[in-house]
Protein backbone atom coordinates (compact mmCIF):
# COMPACT_ATOMS: atom_id res chain seq x y z
CA UNK A 1 0.00 0.00 0.00
CA UNK A 2 0.84 3.44 -0.39
CA UNK A 3 -0.01 7.12 0.67
CA UNK A 4 -2.16 8.74 -1.17
CA UNK A 5 -0.31 11.98 -2.29
CA UNK A 6 -3.14 14.09 -2.46
CA UNK A 7 -3.82 13.57 0.97
CA UNK A 8 -1.81 15.63 3.88
CA UNK A 9 -1.91 13.34 7.25
CA UNK A 10 -0.88 14.27 10.67
CA UNK A 11 -1.29 12.16 14.09
CA UNK A 12 -0.01 9.84 16.55
CA UNK A 13 -1.31 6.04 16.74
CA UNK A 14 -0.40 4.06 20.11
CA UNK A 15 0.56 0.32 20.59
CA UNK A 16 -3.00 -0.13 21.65
CA UNK A 17 -4.36 1.10 18.57
CA UNK A 18 -5.78 4.52 19.72
CA UNK A 19 -5.13 7.95 17.95
CA UNK A 20 -4.22 10.81 19.52
CA UNK A 21 -5.10 14.30 19.59
CA UNK A 22 -2.37 16.24 18.01
CA UNK A 23 -1.15 20.07 18.67
CA UNK A 24 -0.70 22.67 16.10
CA UNK A 25 -4.46 21.73 13.63
CA UNK A 26 -4.58 25.19 12.26
CA UNK A 27 -0.82 25.68 11.23
CA UNK A 28 -0.83 22.31 9.98
CA UNK A 29 -3.76 22.52 7.87
CA UNK A 30 -2.75 25.66 6.35
CA UNK A 31 0.44 24.35 5.70
CA UNK A 32 -1.27 21.43 3.36
CA UNK A 33 -3.63 24.07 1.86
CA UNK A 34 -0.99 26.33 0.46
CA UNK A 35 1.10 22.87 -1.00
CA UNK A 36 -2.16 22.38 -2.60
CA UNK A 37 -3.34 19.44 -1.05
CA UNK A 38 -7.14 18.28 -1.28
CA UNK A 39 -7.39 16.37 1.70
CA UNK A 40 -6.49 16.61 5.51
CA UNK A 41 -6.81 13.56 7.89
CA UNK A 42 -6.68 14.56 11.80
CA UNK A 43 -7.60 12.40 14.60
CA UNK A 44 -11.23 12.83 15.47
CA UNK A 45 -10.30 14.31 19.39
CA UNK A 46 -9.09 17.59 17.07
CA UNK A 47 -12.62 18.38 16.05
CA UNK A 48 -12.65 21.56 18.26
CA UNK A 49 -9.59 22.47 16.80
CA UNK A 50 -10.70 23.10 13.34
CA UNK A 51 -12.70 26.23 14.83
CA UNK A 52 -9.63 28.08 14.62
CA UNK A 53 -9.26 27.93 11.16
CA UNK A 54 -10.10 30.24 8.47
CA UNK A 55 -13.44 29.39 6.41
CA UNK A 56 -12.14 30.14 3.19
CA UNK A 57 -9.12 27.25 3.90
CA UNK A 58 -11.76 25.16 5.21
CA UNK A 59 -14.15 25.30 2.67
CA UNK A 60 -11.17 24.47 0.04
CA UNK A 61 -9.96 21.50 1.96
CA UNK A 62 -12.13 18.03 2.65
CA UNK A 63 -11.19 17.58 6.82
CA UNK A 64 -11.58 14.02 7.61
CA UNK A 65 -11.24 13.36 11.42
CA UNK A 66 -10.56 9.17 11.86
CA UNK A 67 -10.63 6.97 14.57
CA UNK A 68 -8.52 3.76 14.74
CA UNK A 69 -11.15 1.96 11.77
CA UNK A 70 -10.87 4.55 9.31
CA UNK A 71 -7.03 5.87 9.22
CA UNK A 72 -5.52 3.09 7.06
CA UNK A 73 -8.72 3.19 4.66
CA UNK A 74 -8.16 6.83 4.47
CA UNK A 75 -4.70 7.28 4.33
CA UNK A 76 -3.27 4.55 2.07
CA UNK A 77 -4.16 3.34 -1.31
CA UNK A 78 -5.15 -0.24 -2.42
CA UNK A 79 -2.12 -0.22 -4.93
CA UNK A 80 1.17 1.42 -5.67
CA UNK A 81 0.73 4.98 -6.82
CA UNK A 82 4.23 5.09 -7.61
CA UNK A 83 6.14 1.90 -9.18
CA UNK A 84 8.12 0.57 -6.97
CA UNK A 85 12.32 0.50 -8.32
CA UNK A 86 12.96 -2.42 -10.88
CA UNK A 87 15.66 -4.98 -9.36
CA UNK A 88 18.87 -4.98 -11.04
CA UNK A 89 19.87 -7.59 -13.51
CA UNK A 90 22.47 -10.40 -11.99
CA UNK A 91 25.85 -9.67 -12.78
CA UNK A 92 27.34 -11.21 -15.77
CA UNK A 93 28.97 -14.18 -15.25
CA UNK A 94 31.09 -14.74 -18.14
CA UNK A 95 34.52 -15.62 -17.89
CA UNK A 96 33.36 -18.14 -14.68
CA UNK A 97 33.79 -21.91 -14.90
Amino acid sequence: MSFLASRSMTGEIILHGRVLPIGGVREKALAAHRAGTKMVILPERNKKDLMDMPKPALKKLRVVLVNMDRVFKMALAPKAVIRPPRPRPAPNEEGRE
